[in-house]
């Protein structure tokens, strides 16, 4: 492994190779996850990027690009080693799910891996999946600094850092403590970066800017749960105070999501000079079938491929392990259903 230091964010940055040199370039869900178990340096590894027990006040986050087999397949068993090394800590993961014009078998990694990370053997995996379709991510905009319109690779680290800065200013224990109230894991955000007070007006109007893309498909009937995570320059604090932020933000739920049971926001003040609010709306309820419909349409096809070839070995799985995974989303769906 190498290490080195990030001298604007003092931040520590590993590299460590999975598995030996072949396990990055694998391309099934199966093999990936064989890979991760077999390492015998990965607990040793994650101990030295700063997991620690016991401690209930650290936050995990993971990111995770689920089409290849090392994301989909690594992924959720270190997310389960975390998880047993310091089994207090919050463990957040984003998954972006792969391109509908990738093959049905990134789909069938990737669904392997969502459900993975919502159950590992039998135990609760990540307390929060972020789910991110790539295809939309591809569409979204947002403006940087100095109004530079941002390109896709340059929204998604500032997106990301928006919710790392949100999520380690403050205790995010009830966002998972209401989540998990409402049998909620997968959320979908949808996000407004950099957008003008001075063109958009209100957060409102911000809040309809972000709407307007979700990051994966949502559907606004079924939504139980929303989550603002709202960052402002610090200049700009008096424009937003919390009586205000509460009633313009409960109005907007009102508004969209007429099955809503549970909404918080959270500010964070910046220093930043300009007048740009970013904003996240993290949006739970949603049926993992209906959040991951092209990703599900892929699985689908191909395991019928393995049931006809039965080429299970090929991906490093069994019959009996895709079921399971089947189980395991189609159990998430009902729990959080109609009650």
């Amino acid at each position: 492994p190498e290490s080195k230091k990030s001298s604007d964010r003092n931040a520590l940055l590993r590299q460590y190779k999975l598995g030996g040199a072949s396990a990055g370039g694998t391309v099934f869900c199966g093999i990936g996850e064989s890979s991760a178990i077999a390492d015998s340096g990965l607990v040793s590894e994650i101990r030295l990027s700063g997991c620690r027990e016991p401690d209930e006040k650290q936050i995990l986050f993971f990111i995770s690009a689920m089409g290849g087999g090392t994301g989909s397949g690594a992924s959720p068993c270190i997310v389960a080693t975390c998880r047993s090394i310091n089994p207090k800590a919050i463990t957040v993961s984003v998954a972006v799910l792969p391109s509908g014009s990738e093959p049905a078998q990134a789909h069938f990694n990737a669904y392997y891996g969502v459900s993975r990370l919502l159950n590992y053997d039998g135990a609760r995996s990540v307390d929060l999946l972020l789910l991110l379709d790539y295809d939309r991510l591809r569409q979204v905009r947002g403006v940087g600094k100095g109004g530079r319109e941002l390109r896709m690779e340059d929204f998604l680290t500032h997106a990301l850092g928006l919710m790392g800065v949100a999520f380690s200013h403050s205790n995010f224990t009830p966002v998972c403590r209401m989540a998990r109230g409402l049998k909620i894991q997968a959320v979908v955000p949808c996000l407004a970066v950099g957008r003008s007070i001075e063109i958009f007006g209100s957060l409102t109007n911000m809040l309809d800017s972000a709407l307007a893309l979700p990051l994966a498909p949502l559907e606004k009937s079924t939504v139980s749960l929303s989550c603002l995570l709202l960052s402002i320059p610090r200049r700009l604090a008096t424009m937003f105070p919390e009586n205000s932020v509460t009633e313009e933000f409960l109005a907007w739920n009102k508004r969209y999501f007429p099955g809503l049971r549970a909404s918080l926001f959270q500010i964070v003040q910046t220093d930043e000079h300009s007048d740009r609010i970013d904003c996240c709306v993290l949006l739970g309820g949603n049926t993992l079938d209906s959040a991951m419909r092209q990703t599900k349409s892929g699985y689908v096809d191909f395991k019928a491929y393995l049931e006809r070839s039965g080429h299970w070995e090929m991906c490093g799985l069994d019959k009996h392990k895709v079921e399971t995974a089947e189980e395991t989303i189609r159990a998430y769906d009902s729990g959080i259903g109609p009650r």
